[in-house]
C-alpha cells in the first residue's frame, strides 16, 4: 500500500495538500482540481488524432459516448498548439495511422528514419507498432467500437 511520507495512507486529500496544491501554485495557476487533467488529456489527444476508441480504452469508459458527452470540447486556440502538444506528448503517443493522418510530414519523416536501419531493428518497431495500432481494446465493452 502506497504511504505518504508521515506514514498515513495515499488518499486523494493527501495528494491533493501535499502534490498536487505545491506542483499549480509554483507554475502560477490559481487552484484546480485534480480531476481537470483528465479532461486536458482528453482534449489534447483527441485535438492531435488519437482515435476515440482508444481514449475509451485508456479513460476506462465504455463506450464513446462519454468521452463525446463530457471531453469532447475544445478549449477555443487549442488548433494552433497542435504541434506543440504533439512535442509535450511524444510522436510515440500516437499510433502510426494517427500519426499518418493527422501530421503526415512528421510520419515521412518517420518513416525515411526507419528505411535506413537494419532489417534486424525493424522487426522489433513492427511489432511494437503493430501491438500498439492493433491491441488496444481490453474487450470489456461491447460497443467500444461502434
Amino acid at each position: 500500500m502506497l504511504s505518504m511520507k508521515d506514514g498515513s495512507p495515499f488518499n486523494y486529500s493527501c495528494f491533493r495538500k501535499t502534490v498536487w496544491n505545491k506542483a499549480v501554485s509554483s507554475i502560477g495557476l490559481d487552484d484546480r482540481v485534480p480531476y481537470a487533467s483528465r479532461h486536458t488529456f482528453v482534449q489534447w489527444s483527441l485535438l492531435i488524432g488519437v482515435a476515440k476508441s482508444r481514449m475509451v480504452d485508456l479513460m476506462g469508459h465504455c463506450n464513446k459516448d462519454m468521452v463525446d458527452r463530457t471531453y469532447g470540447h475544445y478549449r477555443q486556440g487549442l488548433v494552433d498548439e497542435r504541434e506543440l502538444i504533439l512535442d509535450y506528448l511524444g510522436e510515440d503517443f500516437l499510433a502510426l495511422e494517427e500519426l499518418r493522418t493527422y501530421f503526415p510530414d512528421r510520419y515521412r519523416k518517420r518513416m525515411a528514419v526507419a528505411d535506413t536501419l537494419p532489417e534486424t531493428v525493424k522487426a522489433p518497431a513492427f511489432t511494437a507498432t503493430f501491438g500498439q495500432s492493433f491491441g488496444q481494446s481490453q474487450g470489456l465493452c461491447a460497443d467500444n467500437y461502434l
